[in-house]
């Protein structure tokens, strides 16, 4: 579905562009909150985001089905921000050729096994984008998923994808930014009011500012994005995106508990509302 262009510029003047990395940069820890902890509150602890791309091999969801509708037969996906390959995984059915971009060594090594593992080409680069966009290969889909509300710079950011794809980019974030459902928890445990914004909209006006004409659905998965082995897994992954130290997670599991699901045995965060946007690319051989 096409979605409408916004107004881009607020009354104070500001571009959409301007207001989103503004927004970003509100989400910053304070100092001494993190001079608290050792482990960094940004990043994923081994397993989580392995356990993502492991199911979604089975997930059809218009992320994908955007992808696959112009992905030719044994054609090349272009993984932006890959992590172990939850994006570009579900299409090694069509996909012949698959190059990860992420700047993690370890989540690219996940990726090459689990690409490898499926039978299709693979090539990882590291590093960020758009620094390493020279040294990505010309694509025919390229799928960035929930890298979004990581990039200060989306516009430029979504260009070089547009460079570097013939057919489609598509691009999923969820609606409001990943971290908002503990905004809560930061006022209980800290008295720290987090940040509101960006979103999902705020996302598309930035799009369209730079001039790519987008479209836009927005779903909400059926199955958890998030799943852990136990409760204790699930605290202490909780805790570390909070900078709680370990003598609070009795307190912090009493709060989070009744809001996790509990399937086969395993735990999972409720599935929350994304968005799947995508535009066309303009590479040519």
């Amino acid at each position: 579905m096409g979605f409408a262009r916004l107004n881009n510029v607020s009354r104070s003047g500001a571009s959409a562009a301007t207001r989103w990395a503004e927004e970003l940069k509100a989400w910053a820890i304070p100092p001494e909150i993190l001079a608290q902890v050792t482990a960094s509150p940004w990043d994923f602890p081994p397993g989580i985001l392995e356990r993502r791309a492991d199911r979604s091999r089975g997930l059809d969801t218009p992320s994908t089905r955007m992808a696959r509708e112009t992905l030719p037969a044994r054609g090349s996906v272009l993984d932006v921000g890959c992590g172990p390959g939850a994006a570009s995984l579900p299409l090694t059915d069509r996909a012949s050729a698959l190059t990860g971009v992420d700047t993690d060594p370890q989540a690219l090594q996940a990726f090459r096994n689990r690409a490898e593992a499926a039978g299709v080409k693979i090539a990882t680069i590291e590093g960020r984008w758009p620094d390493v966009a020279d040294r990505a290969p010309v694509s025919d889909v390229t799928v960035c998923n929930h890298v979004a509300y990581n990039v200060e710079e989306l516009g430029s950011f979504a260009r070089r994808l547009t460079e570097k794809t013939r057919a489609r980019v598509v691009l999923e974030l969820t609606l409001v930014h990943p971290r908002a459902y503990l905004n809560e928890l930061w006022m209980h445990f800290h008295k720290l009011p987090r940040p509101s914004g960006p979103t999902a909209d705020n996302a598309v006006a930035v799009l369209e500012e730079a001039g790519l004409k987008v479209h836009r659905q927005n779903w909400t998965p059926s199955q958890p994005n998030t799943w852990f082995p136990s409760i204790e897994e699930a605290v202490a992954w909780t805790a570390r995106a909070l900078c709680l130290n370990p003598d609070r997670h009795a307190e912090l599991q009493a709060l989070v508990e009744p809001h996790l699901l509990r399937i086969d045995g395993t735990v999972a965060q409720p599935p929350r509302p994304r968005a799947t946007v995508w535009w066309a690319g303009t590479a040519r051989d």
